[in-house]
């Protein structure tokens, strides 16, 4: 699972949850399943293509504006 911070504050212990920008997720990008992106984060097609297992991406908010559909 990756995640933006306090995005999934009461998730602690059930989720393996992971910063996109920290270093927690080195050598790991093959085993992220689902992104949940909070409103001020950018989902592009760069972003998704460094996560091969992507299965979902989820967004916090209204809209779904900052996903790369297309690409999606």
């Amino acid at each position: 699972m990756l995640y933006m911070p306090r995005a999934f504050a009461t998730s602690e212990g059930r989720l393996d949850r992971y910063q996109l920008t920290g270093p927690d997720l080195t050598g790991r990008d093959g085993e992220v399943r689902a992104m949940a992106v909070a409103c001020t984060g950018k989902v592009d097609a760069r972003l998704m293509d460094r996560f091969p297992a992507l299965e979902i991406t989820a967004k916090f908010g209204l809209g779904y504006h900052s996903i790369d559909v297309a690409a999606a």
